[in-house]
């Protein structure tokens, strides 16, 4: 959303932006906002130790129904698949604000895969007034789901904007790599590994954790970075399975321009993000997704993408075939990114003015 946000400030007296945090992942949000130069204007406080996902959504949708009947907003503008974008949408229904989704129509049809997105972006998709499409497939999943033809906006996802800002960004100053990276040199290729979604935790994360072990065994070039999500049910799995290994090196979360490095330092990437399927592709980088579905199947069909599964085998198999197959490796990181172009926040706003006076 940062360069909706800076898209929209830029347009002067049209648009009073407030950005509403939640309060989850703080430190992790500042990092992205500090590169980003945005500030927040409200902050939440959604998060409880040891909470469950039904009280975290209670908890939400409590705090930002407050928010909502206090601030008045016109419109609300939320992006993607969370339980604080499905809270938003619900409050911002309740307060009778109108809502604009960011990144809409995404959809495997699976209400447990990915669990809770795919519920969650369905009921954005019942209360939301326009639909910010990234691709033709997620416009056809609205028009099937009878959302009238005039609140669909094919638009591309703004996550390539903010991809192409951070790439400008990072080429004006040295890159930010993490200082805990003693194994990088450029006789390495990296395979940079993320995992956190609810559906793979435990057997899934482990096969994930085998696959690379078994991987590493078989070429003897190759290194993995694993950023390891500080959920304690991930960290735990991983930790238990792949530390010691000299060849598998742990990182906590990083700055968002740090992690844009280390995929622009990476020679190919294994993930089970939604976001990195769309990333990987914008930097040229071969993507493997550790999932048995995916709601971005635009990036399969593409062959910029690859869906592996969570089975151990199969991930092994994923991992051997781009690292040891030259064609194949050159044919994925050649495919143009099928997910926009880069002009996504500007359409974004150009569609909000029209609506300004409605």
């Amino acid at each position: 959303m940062a360069p909706v946000i800076k898209t929209l400030r830029n347009q002067g007296a049209d648009f009073d932006v407030k950005i509403c945090a939640t309060g989850q992942h703080g430190q992790m949000l500042s990092d992205v906002m500090d590169f980003f130069n945005v500030r927040t204007d409200i902050t939440l406080n959604v998060l409880k130790p040891g909470q469950s996902l039904s009280e975290l959504t209670s908890r939400a949708i409590e705090e930002m129904g407050v928010l909502f009947a206090g601030e008045r907003p016109d419109w609300v503008l939320l992006q993607g698949d969370t339980t604080s974008a499905f809270a938003a949408s619900y409050c911002a229904f309740l307060s009778g604000c109108k809502i604009a989704h960011v990144e809409a129509g995404l959809r495997t049809f699976n209400k447990y895969a990915p669990f809770p997105e795919e519920i969650n972006r369905r009921m954005i998709g019942v209360v939301a007034d326009l639909h910010f499409a990234p691709t033709p497939r997620s416009v056809a999943a609205l028009r099937s789901e009878g959302v009238p033809e005039s609140s669909i906006y094919l638009t591309g996802n703004t996550i390539v904007d903010a991809l192409r800002d951070a790439s400008m960004i990072l080429e004006a100053k040295a890159p930010q790599l993490p200082d805990d990276l003693p194994l990088i040199d450029d006789s390495t290729k990296i395979v940079l590994v993320t995992s956190h979604r609810r559906e793979n935790h435990e057997r899934g994360l482990a096969n994930i954790c085998n696959a690379l072990k078994k991987f590493l065994t078989r070429v003897p070039d190759y290194q993995v970075l694993f950023q390891v999500h500080p959920n304690p049910a991930v960290k735990s799995v991983i930790t238990s399975l792949l530390t010691g290994n000299k060849r598998i090196t742990l990182i906590d979360p990083q700055p968002y321009g740090a992690f844009v490095s280390l995929m622009r330092r990476s020679h190919f990437i294994l993930t089970d993000s939604g976001g990195i399927q769309e990333e990987g592709p914008s930097l040229g980088k071969p993507v493997l997704v550790a999932r048995d579905n995916t709601e971005r199947p635009e990036g399969i069909e593409a062959g910029c993408a690859e869906l592996v599964g969570t089975q151990e085998e199969s991930i092994l198999e994923g991992l051997m075939s781009v690292a040891t197959c030259n064609d194949k490796y050159r044919r994925m990181a050649s495919v143009v990114n099928p997910y926009g172009d880069g002009t996504s926040s500007a359409q974004i706003a150009e569609i909000l003015r029209t609506y300004l006076h409605q």
